[in-house]
């Protein structure tokens, strides 16, 4: 009779350290899973930076073209009236 017990016991031991294994392994999962949900979240945000930067940047590559195009035609425009006084 003892030894019925005995084994009882030993098995619902055995059983509840089973679910805690599977607990912990579900739980060594989910950590997982939110590390590689964050890190695609940080890699998402850097691009998403690194587009806005090269906007930016080619924004600012444009602005300065157009000022440089401006001036152009402001010298084209005074050489054309220096002409036009020399006549």
């Amino acid at each position: 009779m003892v030894w019925v017990i005995i084994v009882v016991v030993g098995v619902i031991i055995s059983i509840l350290m089973a679910i805690g294994d599977i607990l912990g392994n579900q739980r060594e999962r989910d950590a997982h899973l939110s590390t590689i949900k964050l890190r695609q979240m940080k890699e998402q945000e850097m691009a998403q930076q690194s587009q806005q930067q090269q906007q930016q940047n080619a924004k600012t590559d444009n602005d300065a073209r157009i000022s440089e195009l401006e001036k152009e035609k402001r010298i084209l425009e005074l050489e054309k009236q220096i002409e036009e006084l020399k006549k």
